[in-house]
């Protein structure tokens, strides 16, 4: 991980990721998020996380299976975090369950320090899933609340595709629309031009030239009068 920006978030569920982070140079927060399938060292590296949160909720080991961690939280410069997940019910459903805020300097649960190198892991795996193009091209079961089913066999990350790559593939998508459209508008202005009528094609509104042009009447000149005598 870089030293210019600190992980304060992670979430992973079946269908995103979501990181927030803060931007040290500057102090600004960032949030972002990817939909492409985790891969599954970040998945895993959440999966230590299931007994501390039972232990918070006084849930034994036999209900273990029960707890699924997505993610932390925590504060920029903090050594307070508070675990994230969902716990499945006597009944199926399934409920979010967090815990409180844990003080990693203090020993309150006995797990603190060994919680907090855990995180650091998770920070590790997510960076480099956000940062680094570290994606799983398997897909990973999921429960229906998003959380995974159980460890997952670490699968080959996907190719890292360079700025460069991506703006070629910008631009040859680009233009390939613009033919396209270019091909659009020739075939409708073909089809424009094969509707118009024909130049020797007299209009509706045009005489046909085998109509003769009405022939006015002649009006007969006057009758001539006598010129009187002097």
């Amino acid at each position: 991980m870089t030293d210019n920006l600190e992980i304060v978030a992670v979430k992973v569920l079946k269908d995103k990721v979501t990181l927030e982070y803060v931007d040290k140079t500057n102090q600004r927060p960032y949030s972002t998020e990817d939909k492409s399938t985790p891969h599954p060292d970040l998945v895993n590296s959440l999966k230590p996380l299931n007994q501390y949160l039972a232990r918070i909720h006084y849930l034994s080991e036999e209900h273990l299976d029960k707890i699924s961690v997505n993610g932390f939280s925590t504060k920029a410069e903090s050594s307070i975090y508070v675990i994230k997940g969902m716990l499945t019910t006597p009944s199926g459903k399934k409920v979010a369950i967090n815990s409180d805020a844990i003080d990693s300097t203090k020993e309150v649960y006995g797990f603190e320090e060994h919680m907090e190198e855990i995180i650091d892991n998770i920070r590790s795996e997510a960076y480099e899933f956000f940062f680094n193009d570290k994606t799983s091209q398997q897909t990973i079961p999921f429960e229906e609340d998003g959380s995974a089913i159980g460890p997952v066999e670490p699968g080959e990350p996907s190719e890292s595709v360079s700025q460069e790559q991506k703006n070629a593939d910008i631009e040859e998508g680009l233009e390939e629309n613009n033919t396209a459209m270019e091909n659009a508008m020739g075939d409708k202005t073909n089809a424009t031009e094969k509707d118009l009528p024909d130049s020797g094609e007299k209009q509706p509104n045009e005489p046909k030239s085998n109509q003769e042009p009405p022939v006015e009447p002649e009006i007969p000149p006057p009758p001539d009068e006598g010129v009187p005598a002097l």
